[in-house]
């Protein structure tokens, strides 16, 4: 019976369901309601999950009551709320064991641990000399200047590097290059404006290295984690039709750039993610001869060779746009994240390390909020062991 309700709420999410199909999931639906009424969720949770589903128009047209020439879709009764709650939670469940939380998701009432707060802008940045700055502890204004350049840290959690200019032209250094490196730490994030105007965001546990004044004919920089960027154009001065290529170095390739908008996941060691979403990229891999070129849309994944895939872009910048979206994902890579972002660490046996989930939960949500709904689904436990470690069971 499982496997069949399974089905034909895949069907019925494609709009492909008969009359007969539509009345036994109906019969379900309302069979869970009955069961679930006033158990689970509050009415605002309720609410919440009403607004994301107003999209449905079959949900919305048998589930929700229209003023008379009005159009507008009125607030379902109290009473069924619950049953209502137990509908979208129903429609969820159409792929493996499905979490789903919204941004706006309350507090839960049962306080099942400590909580533990997200992570947030937290960085170190380290100086061509070894000088290491801890950037949240940093009076916001100019903390340096190397070669000219002017190194400022914001109240907003960007670090600006403003290169030299004389009589309205850069002035390049005529030593060797300095080297800046930023780093973030489990559970930080950081955003920085390189020299040249390219934005870099950085994820937990990533890091970028870079000169403070980029050369006029190659820009070059090295990444670790996860980074997304946004690059500026620049031309060489004495050929204002060549563009000076941005080369990104990961541990597995350099990845060649002309001016467009990626993201590099390099957390991985058996793999590591490109993702375009405009312009043109080269990927010059270390290990294999031929490159490859990505367009927009597209996704590299590089292991012992560079498989090339439609892009998923809501699931790949999740993280830059402040949530964690979750796609039919293994548990194990799940808790991946999560500790890389709260900075716990987390035990969890192999053989639960392979169970998939999927759902949506804000970064700016306690660690609660996740272990939760992890545990509503009845196939995993968590519990605290110390101040910052949890073991899976």
């Amino acid at each position: 019976m499982k496997e069949n309700i399974h089905h034909l709420l895949e069907k019925y999410s494609q709009n492909t369901c008969t009359k007969e199909e539509l009345r036994i999931i109906e019969a379900w639906f309302m069979e869970i309601g009955a069961e679930s009424e006033g158990t689970f969720l509050s009415d605002e949770r309720v609410e919440s999950i009403l607004n994301k589903l107003k999209s449905s128009p079959r949900f919305a047209e048998k589930y929700s009551i229209e003023e008379p020439n009005q159009g507008r879709v009125l607030p379902i009764k109290h009473r069924s709320l619950a049953k209502v709650a137990s509908i979208a939670a129903a429609l969820l469940l159409i792929c493996g064991i499905t979490f789903f939380l919204m941004k706006d998701y309350s507090h839960s009432e049962t306080v099942v641990m400590a909580d533990i707060a997200p992570g947030g802008n937290h960085a170190y940045l380290t100086l061509s000399d070894g000088t290491k700055i801890a950037l949240a502890d940093t009076i916001n204004g100019r903390i340096a200047e190397q070669q000219g350049t002017q190194i400022t840290n914001e109240e907003t959690g960007t670090l600006v590097y403003s290169m030299n200019f004389k009589n309205n032209k850069l002035v390049f250094p005529t030593d060797a290059y300095n080297y800046n490196t930023i780093e973030t730490p489990k559970g930080g994030q950081y955003q920085v404006v390189l020299p040249d105007g390219s934005i870099a965001w950085l994820n937990a546990y990533s890091s970028i290295t870079f000169p403070v004044q980029f050369s006029p004919f190659e820009r070059k920089v090295k990444v670790t984690g996860e980074v997304y960027f946004d690059i500026a154009t620049q031309y060489e001065s004495t050929d204002q039709k060549k563009r000076i290529p941005f080369l990104v170095e990961t541990s597995k390739q350099t990845i060649e750039v002309l001016g467009t908008q990626f993201n590099v996941n390099d957390y991985r060691s058996d793999q590591m993610e490109v993702t375009l979403i405009t312009g043109k990229v080269k990927l010059i891999s270390k290990d294999i001869t031929k490159n490859v070129f990505l367009s927009p849309g597209q996704q590299a994944l590089v292991r012992d060779q560079v498989y090339v895939i439609q892009a998923d872009i809501e699931r790949a910048l999740a993280w830059k746009n402040g949530d964690f979206i979750f796609k039919n994902e293994k548990l194990g890579d799940i808790l991946e994240q999560v500790s890389r972002w709260y900075n716990i660490d987390i035990n969890c046996p192999a053989h639960l390390t392979s169970l998939k989930f999927s759902g949506m939960v804000s970064r700016e949500r306690p660690l609660s909020s996740i272990i939760t709904m992890l545990e509503s689904t009845g196939t995993v436990k968590a519990i605290r062991k110390g101040r910052r470690s949890i073991v899976i069971e």
